[in-house]
């Protein structure tokens, strides 16, 4: 009985190892030929209440190619501490934290010299909160529950994007709230 939990155990444990030896692989070669390994991968940070969402989106972001998990946070007390120290290049946030939610963390982080790309997920979205997020620099939103690779090609489309401007469309005049209501 191959359950989702022991997939997701797995994925994290090949994951971790994956990028612990890429790390002793680069410190080897600097030490074998004092030059520093430029690692050209974009720096992802996920911070999610569910472990199996970080645990999901890590493994189908180590089979994509040019990113590296730098890190996950399980609420946003915790997410702004570790997205401060860290500087990754992407943020994938769950507007729905424990302790601070998504849009107290995106305001925190607003002051960073250097602020992540952010893609935004949520289980319910309303207007209100779609402005909000749009407003404190999100660049695309998702509703959950969400396809890992669906969400691993949008993270590649916002990263490829020299655009800085938020990535949340509307194709009609339907406002968010009726949008979600109809799912």
């Amino acid at each position: 009985d191959f359950s989702l939990q022991k997939m997701i155990h797995y994925a994290m444990i090949i994951s971790s190892h994956t990028a612990n030896n890429a790390v002793i692989i680069g410190e080897f070669y600097l030490h074998m030929t004092g030059e520093e390994v430029m690692d050209n991968r974009t720096t992802v940070f996920i911070a999610d209440s569910a472990e199996e969402f970080c645990a999901g989106l890590s493994a189908a972001l180590l089979h994509a190619d040019g990113f590296h998990v730098a890190g996950t946070a399980n609420d946003g007390e915790q997410t702004i501490r570790m997205v401060s120290s860290i500087k990754p290049d992407v943020l994938v946030l769950d507007l729905m934290l424990a302790k601070q939610d998504g849009i107290s963390v995106l305001k925190a982080i607003s002051n960073m010299e250097r602020r992540p790309i952010t893609l935004a997920t949520s289980g319910f979205v309303t207007e209100y909160v779609a402005n909000a997020a749009a407003n404190l620099g999100v660049r695309y939103l998702m509703l959950k529950p969400c396809d890992m690779i669906a969400l691993a090609e949008r993270l590649e489309e916002i990263r490829g994007s020299d655009n800085q401007r938020p990535l949340i469309r509307r194709t009609d005049k339907t406002s968010i709230e009726t949008m979600v209501t109809g799912i």
